[in-house]
């Protein structure tokens, strides 16, 4: 049976809880970006009990510098979003501001980039559930330059659970088995991936720990009833925000001298709503 994804690494909760491990996040880390990591330092940004976790969850997952030269941020998204690839940007920029200091030499500071674990498909149009995202001219795709190493500057992963679990797999290499680990709908995938890697086995050891404690479970319920409620209000805060742009739109196309059938063409109102608001201006 399915376990609910409220208890598995989808949980932000949990998912900041195991990756908080250096020794696991290594190993995660060197599958997906395919390097070895001699030294990782992970930077504690949230308390799990503290009375503003659920404020600081909300931003970036988890922060690591590996060899103390790259910097890698970490996010896992389980509801879609049509501003995810804004905040991903957004993301990066504050992680390479923040390493900027007045007088600062340029050459010194530390790559950053960009994992992102999503349980939907976000690239419809490609079927490759592990896509890296850099740099590129437009009409010189295949370039790579070397002399700015601009093509490591932002780079991008994408990791798509949805396109994972509807593909085929051999589980030849060891991103496969953490993703099967991950997305967590694969019983028989899930006791491959512990049976296959030690620090698999070692997380779930954690997790199943951590669920132990029925105040760490409450922990959970909680945080998934507030990140609805949040996801709610944000919902409205933008339907509010485009409410209220669209009344100064038509107030202010008004007073330039447009006519109220022009305006209510425009902006897809009747003459009569148009006026209403005209009226209480």
């Amino acid at each position: 049976m399915e376990e609910s994804s409220k208890y598995t690494l989808k949980s932000d909760v949990i998912f900041k809880y195991i990756f908080s491990k250096e020794y696991i996040l290594k190993d995660f880390i060197e599958a997906l970006l395919n390097i070895h990591i001699n030294s990782i330092d992970v930077k504690e940004q949230y308390s799990l009990h503290s009375e503003n976790y659920f404020d600081k969850i909300c931003y970036v997952d988890l922060k690591a510098t590996i060899n103390n030269e790259l910097v890698v941020n970490i996010e896992m998204q389980n509801y879609e979003d049509e501003n995810f690839l804004n905040r991903i940007v957004i993301y990066k920029s504050a992680l390479n501001r923040e390493q900027v200091k007045s007088g600062k030499n340029y050459d010194l500071l530390k790559r950053v980039v960009g994992i992102n674990i999503v349980e939907h498909t976000l690239f419809d149009d490609i079927p490759d559930y592990f896509t890296t995202w850099r740099y590129r001219a437009d009409n010189n795709l295949n370039y790579i330059p070397t002399k700015f190493k601009i093509s490591d500057i932002n780079v991008e992963h994408y990791v798509e659970l949805e396109k994972f679990r509807n593909s085929k797999h051999t589980f030849e290499n060891r991103l496969d088995l953490w993703l099967a680990y991950i997305d967590r709908t694969n019983p028989e995938w899930v006791e491959k991936a512990m049976k296959e890697n030690k620090i698999i086995a070692e997380a779930e050891r954690l997790r199943k720990e951590y669920l132990a404690d029925e105040k760490n479970r409450e922990l959970i319920d909680a945080y998934e009833i507030w990140k609805l409620g949040q996801n709610t209000r944000e919902k409205h805060a933008e339907e509010k925000g485009r409410e209220e742009t669209s009344i100064e739109y038509i107030i202010s196309m008004y007073e330039n001298g447009i006519d109220i059938k022009t305006i209510s063409k425009i902006v897809n109102k009747t003459e009569e709503e148009i006026n209403e608001i005209i009226a209480k201006k």
